[in-house]
């Protein structure tokens, strides 16, 4: 079974196999938190949307105009006119600061794609790009989920054409996660795996990673309620740019 590039086939399959986790996740955590800002944002710019799930949630919910930047051509392709502009590149080194926007945001574990440096790279990249009153608003996979309930874990799930496969595995030397990926149609027609690479950071650290960069953290919350824990598997976190 051939070894495919990061969401290159798994953007056949993704909203099939995880839109309904994803929606609401959208609307557990970025959907509730954009609800109680100060201010309305018109103009957003979605990190990661990929197939557009949280581009047509933050417009069905919102009068707002989303943009994306996403690496993935095969989850960009699969958008439905969803994005008033689409930016396909790494998402961790962006300059919007002739045109900012209101509002980042960046749903279901997208940032957790980003290592230590990138990660570093993107909250420059965020607090040159908004507004001096916007806000960027993610969710993001904690350690808890990463290092310990995804240490070793794989299982099956059925979809409506095939069996899809997920195997997670920690690695110790990056401490992030290891996620294969694996697809198998019931008429033997298409079979193959993906090899994904997360990480993860504690809330500290995303502190300081984001106030080197020019960025205040003004809330951390568990998805589920509005608590914080570090038991949790996902938080939800609003930043904005510090006063400058």
């Amino acid at each position: 079974m051939p070894m495919e590039q990061e969401f290159s086939r798994w953007a056949d399959i993704y909203d099939e196999a995880v839109g309904d986790l994803s929606t609401t996740t959208w609307e557990m955590g970025i959907l509730a938190e954009v609800r109680q800002l100060p201010r309305k944002h018109h103009r957003i710019l979605d990190i990661g949307g990929g197939s557009g799930i949280g581009a047509r949630l933050l417009k069905s919910n919102f009068s707002c105009s989303v943009s994306t930047i996403d690496q993935s051509a095969e989850m960009l392709a699969r958008s439905r006119g969803d994005f008033e502009e689409i930016f396909q590149h790494d998402f961790s080194d962006f300059d919007f600061s002739t045109r900012p926007f209101d509002l980042i945001v960046s749903g279901f574990d997208s940032l957790n794609y980003l290592s230590t440096a990138p990660l570093r790279n993107f909250f420059r990249s965020v607090a040159r790009s908004l507004i001096p009153e916007g806000f960027l608003i993610f969710d993001y996979s904690s350690p808890k989920l990463l290092w310990e309930e995804w240490k070793e874990k794989e299982y099956p799930q059925r979809l409506c054409h095939g069996d899809f496969y997920w195997k997670h595995r920690f690695l110790p030397e990056t401490l992030g996660s290891e996620i294969l990926l694996s697809y198998r149609s019931d008429d033997g027609q298409v079979s193959w795996t993906e090899r994904h690479c997360q990480f993860t950071h504690d809330t500290f650290q995303i502190y300081q990673l984001a106030l080197s960069e020019g960025l205040e953290v003004t809330k951390v919350r568990n998805l589920k309620d509005h608590n914080f824990s570090p038991a949790s598997n996902t938080h939800v976190y609003c930043l904005k740019p510090q006063s400058r």
